[in-house]
This record gives structure tokens, C-alpha cells and sequence, in this order.
């Protein structure tokens, strides 16, 4: 195998290690994401009536 290609294929195999890292990155902050989404939504949930019962519907 010529030089050249070694060297090509050295970094085809650095560069797929650096896209398997980011992608676990992004699938960690995807997981992340959709807690804190779970979260903001049940938080929204125990609010509700809290602010249908406290907002003033009455026209002035």
C-alpha cells in the first residue's frame, strides 16, 4: 500500500472517530433535550389551573 493512501485512510478513520464522537454527543443532548421538555410539560401541567383560576376573563 502506497504512502499516500495510508495517509488517506489514517485520516478517513480519524475523521469517522471524530463523527462517531459527535454523534453520541448529539444523541446525549437529544436524551437531555427531551427531559428537560418531559420536565417543562409537567411543571405546565400542575400550573394550568393555577392560571385559568388567578386571569381576569371579565371585559372592561
Amino acid at each position: 500500500m502506497s504512502e499516500k493512501l495510508q495517509t488517506t485512510l489514517e485520516r478517513i478513520a480519524e475523521q469517522q472517530e471524530a463523527n462517531r464522537n459527535a454523534i453520541s454527543i448529539l444523541i446525549e443532548r437529544q436524551t437531555q433535550n427531551e427531559a428537560t421538555i418531559t420536565r417543562l410539560l409537567q411543571i405546565m401541567e400542575r400550573l394550568a389551573p393555577q392560571v385559568i383560576e388567578n386571569t381576569d376573563f371579565s371585559v372592561t
